[in-house]
């Protein structure tokens, strides 16, 4: 199934549980949130989600089956004047 932003998951939508569905709809924000203000402090937060920085993308990739380097490189090439220097995950 392929979602917003040509992010790819493994599963189909009728298998998704509540847990996938949340976890997509918190990486969709965050990218709207990217686009939104790009210097206010809501594009900062998204900037360190999809850095990585405390964990949470890793976590959210795993709940959705999605490789975290997939989606980095997805984000990357929606936003590559981001700069997405990844922390241990």
């Amino acid at each position: 199934m392929k979602l917003a932003h040509d992010v790819s998951y493994k599963s189909e939508a009728s298998t998704f549980s509540g847990e996938r569905l949340l976890a997509v709809a918190i990486e969709q924000q965050a990218m709207r949130d990217l686009e939104a203000h790009p210097e206010s402090e809501i594009a900062q937060s998204a900037r360190r989600f999809f850095k990585n920085l405390s964990g949470d993308l890793s976590f959210f990739c795993d709940l959705i089956e999605v490789d975290i380097d997939h989606a980095q490189a997805q984000i990357m090439k929606r936003y590559p004047d981001l700069d997405l220097c990844r922390q241990a995950s």
